[in-house]
């Protein structure tokens, strides 16, 4: 059944913003119009709708992966790659839903951050790179486990120069969708 797209706007707002996957976070790509050929944002040029994928792109995905059971690690890498690619819905899929972030004096919950610091978040990973100098986990047992990192991060936001140590502890539990960030904890020097 097709509706018209005021109905459609109508049905959404009665359904509220977070029924629709959260606040909009940073901006997305212009959509080409009905029956152009899309852009991917990797590609300079566009590629026809019914052209059949390259043997090697086929499975490819652009942005971050959700690991499923990758490891821990893994998750943590694929967070701040997407922090980094300003994939907010990839990030967040990565958060179990009773998450605590501390950041910055704040504990938040996964609402709070999504409404939040994850606007802040992205446009920090979108601007300064982040090594990592050193990285350990500890099993914490019935499925946790603490990752411990010591970071390095640089760059440039507006007129700021980013150029700080940083540590991070994350805490994440294994689920039957696979490693979730139970709690980050955030601190810099």
């Amino acid at each position: 059944m097709a509706i018209t797209e005021d109905d459609w706007i109508a049905m959404a707002l009665a359904h509220g913003v977070d029924a629709q996957g959260g606040p909009a976070v940073g901006w997305l790509p212009v959509a080409p119009s009905r029956g152009a050929a899309p852009m991917h944002e990797h590609h300079e040029h566009a590629e026809p709708v019914d052209q059949e994928p390259h043997a090697d792109e086929e499975h490819a995905h652009h942005g971050p992966q959700t690991p499923a059971d990758d490891g821990p690690e893994a998750t943590v890498a694929a967070f701040h790659e997407a922090l980094a690619q300003g994939d907010s819905v990839a990030a967040l899929q990565l958060l179990h839903p009773d998450v605590r972030i501390y950041e910055q004096g704040h504990a938040e919950s996964l609402e709070e951050y999504r409404a939040g610091h994850l606007a802040a978040d992205i446009r920090f990973a979108e601007a300064v790179s982040r090594h990592v100098l050193r990285e350990e986990i500890l099993d914490g047992g019935d499925g946790l486990v603490v990752y411990l990192a010591e970071t390095h991060s640089a760059g440039r936001i507006g007129d700021r120069e980013i150029d700080s140590q940083g540590l991070e502890t994350v805490v994440l539990e294994h689920t039957t969708d696979g490693w979730r960030i139970r709690h980050v904890h955030w601190s810099n020097r």
